[in-house]
């Protein structure tokens, strides 16, 4: 038979068990469904000690994005839209390393000056045609609007013989930052500057003449020295 004492010691250790629970984690936080350049709805800060200032979706215009985070975590979801010609290129989460709005950055990301030469990350989730991994990087350091200070294009994680990744599988990825490159359609003579970077992203290609829904995570954003320890920010 239950006594009063032992019903108030049950109860006690019951709301002290929700406490616990409601208070595991930070809330996640969600943008808008966002087409196109990023709008402020479509815009997450990041605050505490990551090299990550922002996250935002950025889409061909027609595909469709929208992110979400907490505790490290991003992921990112919608519909990728090839469109009646195949025109259009799909999704992407930006990630930027630096303080950062849609139209300017007060100065890129220096890993050199950091000692940064590799990039890890772990991908949950990749959608069907898998997903490229790229840094984008301005032209000049006294050159920062955006997007009109961006490289024509992104620098590409390239394996050894030079040819883009393209991640299909889920885990974790450890590049050196020598290993992304201009891509074909870009301007390949253009050598990677690792003291001009601007942001972290991760693509979500179209498929040709099929319309898909998305939705895969990014965690566990890590830079690393050349003896493979973790940089802080």
């Amino acid at each position: 038979m239950m006594t009063k004492g032992m019903l108030l010691g049950a109860l006690a250790g019951m709301m002290a068990l929700n406490l616990g629970c409601g208070a595991s984690g930070p809330a996640e936080q969600t943008t808008a469904v966002c087409v196109g350049p990023p709008t402020d709805p479509c815009i997450i800060g990041v605050t505490g000690p990551s090299f990550v200032h922002a996250a935002a979706p950025i889409t061909d215009g027609v595909s469709t994005a929208m992110v979400r985070y907490a505790a490290g975590r991003f992921c990112m979801s919608g519909k990728l839209d090839p469109g009646p010609t195949n025109a259009n290129w799909g999704a992407f989460l930006g990630l930027p390393l630096t303080e950062w709005t849609p139209t300017a950055i007060p100065a890129p990301f220096d890993a050199t000056a950091r000692g940064i030469t590799q990039v890890q990350l772990t991908i949950e989730q990749p959608p069907v045609a898998g997903l490229l991994v790229q840094l984008s990087a301005v032209q000049r350091a006294d050159c920062l609007d955006i997007p009109a200070c961006l490289t024509a294009a992104p620098f590409e994680l390239a394996d050894d013989n030079g040819d883009q990744v393209l991640v299909e599988e889920p885990g974790t990825i450890t590049a050196p930052l020598a290993s992304f490159i201009q891509p074909n359609w870009g301007d390949p003579s253009l050598v990677f500057d690792m003291r001009l970077i601007s942001a972290l992203r991760v693509v979500a290609p179209t498929l040709p003449g099929v319309v898909v829904d998305y939705d895969f995570c990014v965690r566990d954003i890590k830079f690393l020295d050349a003896g493979g320890r973790e940089v802080s920010p």
